[in-house]
């Protein structure tokens, strides 16, 4: 691994953050809600992939998911949104060599986990009443989407960036 400058590293999370954010800002415009509502298939996601070339793309999804949620109109989307995606770039990355057949299978599967049960979590607390019910299937819910974005979005986009060595830019 070569070492990158501090200033290069901050560029990079810059642009997947905005990348990020534009992307799922878009998809909103085009699809109100398919990015946003409890069934959300967020397209950006695929790119979550990029943490397991490095570090930095954490930083950058995680500024790139505070930024998007900023359109959700509930201030603590923002955080708890942020929070989710923080916490599936940092175990994508700490997982990313464990593999099956050479594709890091487990990485794949931390942003419906984390996602499904912090998101699902999330909605059904905004209801009036808490119910086990409702939590179970909002989280199911999210990490479906979030399955279905990885895996037809984000196992073709990780074996793009592999081909291109996507890790010399980082």
């Amino acid at each position: 691994m070569r070492k990158t400058s501090v200033s290069r590293r901050v560029a990079i999370a810059g642009m997947i953050a905005a990348l990020y954010a534009a992307l799922t800002l878009l998809q909103n415009f085009l699809l109100p809600g398919s990015a946003s509502a409890a069934i959300q298939f967020r397209v950006a996601e695929a790119l979550m992939m990029l943490c397991l070339f490095s570090p930095t793309a954490i930083a950058g999804f995680t500024i790139g998911c505070a930024i998007a949620n900023l359109s959700s109109g509930m201030s603590w989307d923002i955080v708890i949104g942020a929070f989710a995606t923080l916490l599936a770039g940092l175990l994508i990355y700490a997982t990313r060599k464990t593999t099956i057949k050479g594709f890091p299978f487990l990485s794949v599967l931390f942003p419906a986990l984390c996602n499904g049960v912090i998101i699902g979590l999330e909605i059904a607390l905004y209801q009036e009443v808490f119910r086990w019910s409702e939590f179970l299937t909002f989280g199911a819910c999210v990490a479906l989407g979030e399955i279905v974005v990885s895996v037809v979005l984000g196992i073709p986009f990780f074996y793009l960036c592999k081909k291109i060595n996507i890790q010399r830019y980082f």
